[in-house]
């Protein structure tokens, strides 16, 4: 997996797509994407905020 899919990656989850759906769009392990998940929690975390103060998510 490099740099860009896993920014990809985070992106995703911060807009609340689960690691199936991320999985095969990235085509890569779902597996990967949990690792990914539990390794950049805080930066998701920031993401989905900034998202939702932008706007973009119905912060669900």
């Amino acid at each position: 997996m490099n740099n860009e899919q896993k920014q990809e990656i985070i992106k995703a989850l911060a807009y609340g797509k689960t690691p199936e759906e991320i999985a095969a769009a990235e085509r890569v392990s779902s597996q990967d994407v949990r690792e990914l998940e539990a390794a950049q929690a805080d930066a998701i975390a920031q993401a989905r905020e900034e998202y939702e103060k932008g706007g973009f998510t119905n912060g669900d």
